[in-house]
């Protein structure tokens, strides 16, 4: 309907927007548009609502927080699916590892969390630097594997380098990290877009932030010899 122009009268349109539907037509087109969204998505643990994604060139955009709950998740899935950690190697990644590493995961917003991060995990300061002292056999291999596997899937920024004391260790640490991840990868549950390259000495994995990280394993000489 158009409104009538009189003398002395400003022009007004009642014309409805060609994009008008009823109440019950557009709630249905929501819930219509909620399960194609859910069905797209099915098996991925992103369940935001569409209104909380941000759109960035550098790929998805997730919180300090998001991407620490991301570990968690994904040590929850290896104790449950790959190894039974014991109690002992779980508090060596926890506490230890991913203590050490918060300052990776939370970037810029470290400053703002800091607080919240001191109180959940009962630290004095943030520290960078881990030393494990184990008995042989006693699990470090494992937990430490743990650690980068989940990192190196799970992360937007997780290169990683390990150093084995022989071929034979840094060859078992990685094949280690490459079952982790791949069971990872094949679950569905992480947004890991594919493994990249895989050899003797490199696993590299594509993120669900579309980046690139990179794990190295190389075997280091016992010896240590003084220049003169």
């Amino acid at each position: 309907m158009v409104g009538t122009l009189h003398e002395g009268a400003s022009f007004g349109s009642c014309v409805a927007q060609p994009s008008y539907v009823s109440q019950a037509a557009f709630v249905q087109q929501l819930v219509d548009d909620t399960h194609k969204a859910y069905a797209a998505s099915e098996g991925c643990p992103d369940v935001r609502m569409a209104h909380e994604y941000a759109s960035h060139t550098d790929g998805l955009h997730t919180t300090g927080r998001q991407r620490l709950e991301d570990l968690f998740r994904a040590l929850a899935f290896v104790n449950e699916n790959i190894f039974a950690l014991s109690e002992r190697q779980t508090s060596i990644i926890v506490d230890n590892y991913m203590a050490a590493s918060l300052q990776q995961i939370f970037g810029e917003e470290i400053i703002a969390e800091i607080s919240y991060l001191l109180q959940r995990f009962k630290l004095d300061d943030l520290f960078e630097e881990v030393i494990v002292m184990m008995r042989r056999r006693g699990g470090k291999t494992v937990a430490t594997a743990v650690w980068v596997a989940i990192i190196l899937a799970t992360q937007p920024a997780g290169n990683t380098n390990v150093y084995g004391k022989s071929k034979r260790v840094s060859v078992m640490m990685k094949d280690l990290v490459e079952d982790i991840v791949t069971a990872m990868w094949k679950s569905g549950q992480f947004g890991i877009e594919k493994i990249k390259d895989n050899n003797e000495e490199t696993l590299s994995v594509v993120t669900k932030y579309g980046t690139l990280n990179v794990g190295k394993f190389y075997p280091c000489n016992e010896d240590v010899r003084l220049l003169p």
